[in-house]
């Protein structure tokens, strides 16, 4: 099996013996995540008239849970949405650093003792 799922593979990372490694951080100059599937490129790929179907259908659904969450969070202008955003990465910063210190207490009782 391709990617790592091989009994051998399977078995190293069950038994704790292979350290993970996360994903590094995604870059400031790399592409964002698109949130809408982008159909006229998938058409020129060969995709077919089903899948032109599907993904309108699906890009109409990704836009109104939008417009709902926006609506529902009481953002009702671009300051609010810069100030919400704003809020969550301060968030994320501050969940960064407790796991940042938790491992280094971690790896402290987990060194022996000299």
């Amino acid at each position: 099996m391709p990617g790592g799922y091989d009994e051998k593979s399977l078995r190293t990372r069950l038994s704790c013996e292979m350290n993970f490694e996360p994903k590094p951080l995604r870059e400031a100059g790399a592409k964002a995540p698109k949130l809408l599937i982008d159909i006229q490129a998938k058409m020129l790929e060969g995709y077919g008239k089903g899948f032109e179907n599907w993904a309108t259908a699906e890009n109409l659904k990704r836009s109104a849970k939008t417009l709902i969450y926006i609506r529902e969070s009481g953002i009702d202008s671009y300051e609010k949405l810069g100030c919400k955003c704003s809020a969550v990465c301060v968030a994320a910063m501050v969940i960064r650093s407790k796991i940042r210190d938790i491992k280094m207490r971690q790896n402290e009782i987990n060194e022996p003792m000299a």
